[in-house]
């Protein structure tokens, strides 16, 4: 990214809209087009048929990505318009603040966590593709129609243009033509090709502003660095917490695994459409490469960050488990005894004894306990089966 930051400022005129490559037809149409082709090739929209099973948990997490954090960056933006700080970064936040969360990091550092992958994975693809028409309109909202940017309408034209008819072309040829399309996967990195297509998209953005000579002061940038951090940390912790308010945990039945995956979508802003959007909307404007600057800033913070927090999460959740493990047990354990009747033979092999929660085994001379979620089974051992003819089995935790 800062290679193709450099080259734009090096020679602007060749991404520049109107310069030697036209890009505002190469670039603004032919990258997002490919980006989102082989997106629809590559997205397995089966998982959507999965929403439906937590349909409350999914309306949360989409809730808090384009509601919750669309509105506190708008608070923190009017915070900040008196400081004479540049608009354009101060604009620019608004617009990393109304995107929906990633596309793919989300659901790699959820299951680095020990998190809900399924529910990452389900969020990321609802989330990108509500936030084609969501996004915009909570941006022409917030900075105005008759402010920067086109009208709504044509916003979504251009992007039905680009993003959603490339999505559906990718998603029929997956349908339609799987053997093709597979063979295709195996032998085209759909991943590296999308990300070279992001950056040629951030190489034209800045080659049209530094061709207009459009900056921003050193302060700016810095605030804007704290700022976007900040916001990360902050909207993390938002999602934390809501997801363990006891009503909510309640009626949502979440677990930890769960409250990773919320923090992890949640909080967590898409490049991959953000930038198609920003070149969609400000694209033919000078300052569109300081629009962009907080969302290119907050995507490797969300990740540096995210990677920091992936160890004490994935300690939290693995807590959470042993704990549910042993309650389980233990309730298996004491409706069982008593009630199984272990049946020992001389060559010690032991026999079953069901009771309340799970089962109580005896074996000849090891003792080990099993984790399970639901059935609280403990398995347990004695010392003397050889010796014992009959006994009443107890379920036996460690």
């Amino acid at each position: 990214m800062g290679f193709a930051i450099g080259f734009a400022a090096a020679v602007p005129n060749f991404g520049r809209t109107g310069g030697w490559i036209r890009s505002e037809y190469s670039v603004k149409y032919g990258a997002v087009i490919v980006i989102f082709l082989l997106s629809g090739m590559g997205l397995n929209t089966r998982v959507l048929l999965m929403a439906v099973k937590r349909l409350p948990l999914h309306t949360l997490i989409q809730a808090i990505s384009l509601g919750v954090t669309p509105a506190i960056g708008f608070g923190v933006v009017s915070a900040l318009r008196p400081s004479g700080m540049s608009s354009d970064l101060i604009d620019g936040i608004i617009i990393c603040a109304c995107m929906p969360t990633t596309v793919s990091s989300n659901v790699v550092l959820t299951q680095m966590a020990g998190g809900n992958e399924a529910v990452a994975l389900i969020n990321a693809v609802v989330g990108n593709i509500i936030g084609i028409f969501i996004s915009p309109a909570l941006l022409q909202g917030m900075l105005g129609v008759d402010g920067q940017g086109a009208a709504y309408t044509g916003i979504i034209a251009n992007l039905a243009v680009t993003v959603v008819a490339p999505l559906a072309v990718g998603q029929a040829a997956q349908w339609l033509l799987p053997k093709q399309v597979l063979w295709l996967q195996a032998r085209v990195n759909f991943g590296k090709v999308g990300n070279v297509c992001v950056l040629l998209l951030v190489w034209a953005t800045f080659c049209n502003t530094f061709y207009k000579n459009v900056s921003a002061g050193a302060g700016s940038v810095a605030v804007t660095v704290v700022v976007q951090v900040a916001l990360y940390l902050l909207f993390t912790a938002i999602c934390l917490a809501v997801s363990r308010v006891p009503i909510v945990v309640k009626l949502l039945r979440l677990d930890r695994a769960d409250s990773v995956a919320i923090a992890m979508c949640g909080a967590t802003k898409t490049i991959a459409l953000g930038m198609p959007i920003v070149t969609v909307m400000f694209g033919d404007q000078g300052n569109v490469g300081l629009l962009a600057l907080p969302l290119l800033i907050y995507h490797p913070a969300q990740i540096i960050i995210g990677s920091v927090l992936v160890r004490p999460l994935k300690r939290w959740v693995a807590k959470d488990a042993d704990e549910r493990a042993l309650l389980h047990a233990s309730e298996g354990g004491d409706a069982g005894a008593g009630v199984g009747v272990e049946k020992g033979g001389d060559d010690g092999q032991g026999g079953e004894g069901e009771g309340g929660g799970g089962d109580v085994q005896g074996g000849g001379g090891d003792r080990w306990r099993a984790e399970g979620r639901g059935g609280g089974g403990v398995i347990g051992g004695g010392a003397g089966g050889q010796r014992d003819g009959m006994r009443v089995g107890v379920g036996v935790q460690r």
